[in-house]
């Protein structure tokens, strides 16, 4: 049971780790391309933004939805969003910079929803004797 408490927390670690960290190479690079720091800043705020105003309507998502289908599709989405921003340049050359806030924006979905389905799976691994 500790160990699947562990690797859920790796997990969401990683997740969340390399989202953030996708979020501040793609400000430094707008910033590098247009050395506005107000894009820099916009792309590096979007993350908590979305958080602070999405948390309560994925709570009740994640309360009425299978976990685990949740989790996967978070997953799929995320990952689809990026193969289409990389492997379609010639759809995001002249939009490059709004199609990256929508990149950011549903990155962000995904990775709060995996987040908070993990964050509420926990109580299902353990037994009653144990909380």
């Amino acid at each position: 049971m500790l160990k699947k408490i562990s690797l859920i927390s790796a997990t969401n670690i990683l997740f969340n780790l390399s989202v953030t960290t996708l979020n501040f190479v793609f400000g430094l690079y707008f910033f590098e391309l247009t050395g506005s720091a107000f894009i820099f800043g916009t792309l590096t705020i979007i993350g908590p933004i979305v958080s602070l105003l999405l948390t309560p309507i994925m709570a009740n998502i994640v309360d009425r939805i299978n976990h685990k289908k949740i989790l996967i599709y978070s997953q799929f989405f995320a990952a689809i969003s990026l193969l289409t921003y990389e492997f379609f340049p010639v759809l995001i050359r002249s939009q490059k910079l709004l199609l990256t806030y929508l990149l950011m924006i549903l990155i962000r979905i995904c990775e709060e929803l995996f987040s908070v389905t993990l964050k509420a799976s926990v109580t299902q691994l353990t037994t009653k004797s144990n909380y």
